[in-house]
Order: C-alpha cells, then structure tokens, then sequence
C-alpha cells in the first residue's frame, strides 16, 4: 500500500468491469476492495515520512481512492482493514475456528494475480470453513499473469513503469488507460506494456475504428434536412428485407451471443474484442451501403441503413459500458431507446 499505486492494477480494473456487466445483466453485486494497513511496511513507511502509522494510513488511503476515483472503479465499499468492523470480523473467525455450521451456496468471484492464488484458494477458504460458519466462499477465482514494462518488469523501488499519479499526470483519459490494458490483459500469459503499442491502439482501434464508426453516423444524423436528418433518427420500414441490413443482423447477432459467453466466463480479453468487432462490422456496413449515394437516389434505403447504424451504435455503447463507462456515457444520452425500438 505505501507506495505510489501500481496504475496497471490488472485485479481491480478486470474486477471493476466484471462488477459493472454483471449490474447491467441484472444480477446481484457487491464489489469490494480497500487497503491493507497492516504489517512492517506500516510501520517502515511511517518511520521514513516522520508520521504515526495512523496518520500514513490516512494518507494512502485517500491518494488511492483519489486514483480510483479518476479510473472510474466502481465499488460499492471501499473499505480498510484498520476499521473496528473489519477487526472485530477478523478476530471473530480465529475464536471461531472449532465451532461447526453449515456453509453458504452463493457464488462469489475474487480477481488477483498469480501470486496471490495459494492464499486465496487453499489457506483462506481452509480457514473460513474450520470456523463453521455461514460464510460465502468462492466458487471462482479469475487470476491474471504479470503486466511487464517496456523490455523489463514494473518496479516501484527503482521508478519503473507507469502509476497512479504518473498515469494522471499524463493526460491521457482514463477511458483510453482501461482500454489499453484491458485488450493487453494477461489472461493467459505475461504481457507487456510499451508506449508504442498504446499509441497504435489508441490509432487503429479507439480513433480509426470505433470512433470512426460512431462519428460517421452521428454526424451525419446531426446535419441539417438536406444534407442529413437534422438530428432525428429516420424511420425505416422494410428493414428485415434489405439484404445487407439482414446479413448484418445475423453477423451482430452471433457476436453478441459470443460476448455474452465470453463475459460470463469472466474472459474479459476477448469479450473487448467481440464488442469491437461489432464495430468494425458498422463501419464495413456503411462502406458497402455507400450511405452518402442513397441518401440522395434511395431515401428509403438510406434511412434503413442510417437507423440501423444508429441501433449499432447504441448497442455498442451498451457493450463497451462495462470497459469504458464514461466514454460510452457520452453518446448514450442523446438517444430514446423507445425510438429505436419501433
């Protein structure tokens, strides 16, 4: 905890973005996190900034929930294990350690890196069963191998890599951060951050591809009766007869049906592509339509591709919610659902 937050956090981001597809399914969620503030580097931290350990708790404690809070991690308690309610727990379970129960079926779901999978998966659910109580134990754990840095790994002694503050410092939105690292998302194996990467990223995916998309059929839509629909989205009967339009529809239909199985095994890596793809589909779709030729020889087929595109574009931002919250905010507003579904 005492040292300048680690901005690739892989555990709480993927957990993060587990938490929030998980609340748009409907499901019940308690995402959970806080610091740790106990043990010799409370003290060693506290001794080298001339604080009382309280006090070096106070003040790391708030500069990561200031971090948090400008990476849009979306807990629901953020908590401390220096609180009486987390003390008391604590010391409950180790006087309870003989007692007998009967324990609970829910399901729980816990995100940490591959050093963390011994404790997580043998000792503490060792411990919590010898106490006999109800407690929820966990059913799945989604571990996630090492992010290295450039030619060489992250290192908080030695300033190198990328953290909290650094990440902030650079202006980079935060959206753009949680994108990278969630399609470099070590699911399987190490990866490895440069810089060059995330700037080829950030071109040929977030710029080229989904923003592209978005901007096309936004801007178009935003033109005034002429030149486009003067911000209303078109009416468009005979949609399920166009041929390109049906084609897209089964395309789309199957990767939705593909992200959905990927978030639900907690295979974020592959759910972000899925949702990009779709993406990439809507920009294909209006090369191919050559919208901009219909709207002055076809009205009717345009205004099918053009609501089509505009359905694509919610169903995206519905889709990417969970990995880049406030970005898809920012073109969900201007849309009425009710409109679209007619």
């Amino acid at each position: 905890m005492f040292n300048r937050h680690h901005t690739f956090d892989i555990g709480v981001l993927s957990a993060d973005v587990f938490a929030r597809f998980c609340r748009l399914r409907g499901y019940n969620v308690l995402y959970v996190c806080g610091t740790d503030e106990y043990g010799t580097a409370t003290e060693t931290k506290a001794l080298e900034e001339g604080l009382t350990p309280k006090e070096i708790c106070e003040k790391y404690h708030a500069i990561h929930k200031d971090i948090y809070k400008w990476f849009n991690i979306s807990f629901d308690e953020f908590g401390r294990t220096s609180t009486p309610q987390q003390t008391e727990i604590c010391q409950a379970i180790f006087t309870k350690l003989f007692e007998n129960s009967w324990i609970s079926e829910n399901t729980m779901q816990q995100f940490m890196g591959k050093d963390n999978v011994p404790f997580h998966t043998v000792m503490f659910p060792s411990t919590l069963l010898g106490t006999g109580e109800k407690w929820t134990l966990v059913k799945s754990i989604s571990v996630t191998e090492y992010l290295n840095y450039e030619s060489g790994k992250f290192s908080k002694s030695k300033g190198v890599g990328v953290f909290g503050n650094d990440a902030k410092d650079t202006k980079i939105p935060a959206e753009v951060w949680r994108y990278y690292l969630l399609t470099n998302r070590p699911e399987v194996s190490d990866t490895l951050f440069t810089w060059k990467d995330l700037q080829a990223k950030l071109n040929s995916e977030l710029l080229n591809n989904l923003g592209n998309f978005v901007n096309r059929v936004l801007s178009f839509i935003a033109k005034p009766k002429g030149r486009g629909y003067g911000s209303i989205v078109p009416d468009a009967p005979g949609a399920e007869t166009h041929c390109l339009t049906k084609t897209l529809a089964e395309k789309v239909g199957k990767y939705v049906e593909q992200y959905l199985e990927d978030m639900e095994k907690i295979k974020l890596k592959q759910g972000l592509k899925t949702g990009m793809r779709i993406s990439s589909e809507g920009n294909a779709y209006l090369q191919n339509t050559e919208f901009w030729k219909l709207y002055k020889e076809d009205e009717a087929s345009c205004a099918i591709v053009i609501r089509t595109s505009v359905g694509l574009v919610y169903l995206i931002a519905c889709l990417l919610e969970p990995f880049m919250p406030s970005f898809t905010m920012e073109f969900l507003p201007p849309f009425d659902q009710s409109s679209l579904d007619a």
